[in-house]
């Protein structure tokens, strides 16, 4: 429905943050943050290990550091984020869903992902997931549904209404003609708002299913009122005692 009409959606969003308290230094002054001499301020060691005559080299989290690359005097640690130049936040992001949007679009807010002393803060992508509807199927942007007639109808003519995914009702009325199983009415202009060009629209695609009457309800009063109406059946054919029968 939303992919039909459009909406806006708030999400939270967990995120780190510079610290406002030390402004992503750690510490109260930048003289108590001293590069990790271990690993060189990268916050891994690489580890070179010789297994017989091969020598393997792998890399690992440094131990020294915590993997920070740097390192704090304790008396000089900036108490907001503890060292570590950044403070968790939790934020609320407005997400627009435009008309027309398919599922897996993408939404992007620019700046908006974690942020880290010396690098440019990334984005955050917010996909869209279309959940299944419970009387429209999208195939692009037609729409296309199931309906199931009488078998009076198919014959006979009908009228029913469709209720859109905007709320608005249509009226689908037969045009004279019979309805077969598996038959496709289409209705230009009802089916999904064009992306960027909400104003076009597709199409909505009827397929009909037709009911059956129950054998309860075919009572030889009806099959003889039904034998009057209908078009004659063939001829039956000649039976004799050397026929097999199914």
């Amino acid at each position: 429905d939303e992919l039909y009409t459009g909406s806006k959606r708030r999400i939270a969003v967990n995120r780190d943050r510079i610290c406002t308290g030390c402004n992503g230094v750690g510490a109260t002054s930048q003289d108590a943050v001293k590069t990790c001499q271990t690993c060189g301020g990268r916050g891994i060691r690489i580890i070179m290990q010789r297994m017989g005559p091969v020598i393997q080299q792998f890399q690992t989290k440094c131990d020294a550091c915590q993997a920070k690359g740097f390192s704090v005097d304790p008396e000089k640690v900036c108490k907001t984020c503890d060292g570590s130049r950044v403070v968790s936040e939790r934020k609320l992001l407005e997400v627009y869903v435009e008309k027309g949007m398919k599922h897996g679009s993408k939404i992007r807010f620019p700046g908006e992902a974690d942020q880290r002393p010396g690098f440019e803060s990334g984005d955050v992508l917010v996909a869209l997931e279309m959940k299944p509807h419970d009387v429209f199927e999208r195939k692009e942007n037609d729409l296309a549904m199931l309906k199931s007639i009488k078998l009076v109808e198919a014959l006979c003519g009908f009228e029913f209404l469709v209720t859109q995914l905007d709320g608005r009702q249509i009226v689908v009325r037969s045009s004279g003609d019979v309805i077969k199983e598996s038959d496709l009415r289409t209705i230009v202009g009802e089916g999904m708002p064009f992306h960027h060009n909400p104003m076009q629209k597709g199409n909505l695609h009827i397929k009909f299913s037709i009911e059956i009457p129950a054998p309860a309800d075919m009572t030889p009063t009806v099959i003889a009122a039904l034998e009057n109406l209908l078009p004659r059946r063939p001829e039956r054919p000649m039976v004799t005692g050397e026929m097999d029968e199914a």
